[in-house]
């Protein structure tokens, strides 16, 4: 289903939604790594009750859950630009390797 909305759209807005979707990783990525990290130190160093544990890990299965969304969107994406019949798997490459 996700892929026939992505592939219903023109070459320049596939552009665009792999760069929007490419910014979203590396902001998820600066993110997930605070989050882990936080998680990690709840875990090893404090002797909070298990509601905040529970907190912590349920912040950190949401994190992972909507990174693996993200890559999962520009799979798609990648995905429609290469089945296009109008070369915009080339354009989309060219195109990211100028910004």
């Amino acid at each position: 289903m996700v892929y026939h909305l992505v592939r219903g759209e023109s070459t320049l807005k596939l552009y665009v939604i792999y760069n929007v979707l490419e910014v979203f990783d590396k902001l998820f990525c600066a993110f997930g790594q605070d989050v882990l990290d936080a998680v990690l130190f709840v875990f090893l160093y404090t002797d909070l009750h298990w509601v905040w544990c529970g907190l912590s890990f349920l912040a950190a299965a949401l994190y992972v859950f909507g990174h693996a969304f993200i890559i999962f969107l520009q799979l798609i994406t990648l995905n429609v630009a290469l089945n296009s019949e109008n070369n915009a798997l080339f354009t989309l490459l060219v195109s990211n390797n100028f910004v």
